[in-house]
């Protein structure tokens, strides 16, 4: 291949590293943010869990 076609794809290698750790980054910020929701989710069940109890007594 040319010189002109390796530093084309040289560019789009660069570029879709970028793309792959920013796609990276994302998937463990939406890791993160599904696990806090979800602890958060059991926490209110509980709480409400207990209020129903409460107010059956």
């Amino acid at each position: 291949p040319s010189k002109e076609k390796n530093n084309e794809l040289e560019n789009r290698i660069e570029e879709l590293t970028t793309e792959l750790e920013n796609l990276r980054k994302y998937s463990k910020s939406l890791e993160t943010n599904i696990s806090s929701l979800h602890k958060t989710a059991r926490i209110e069940i509980a709480r409400k869990d207990r209020m129903i109890a409460d107010l059956r007594q």
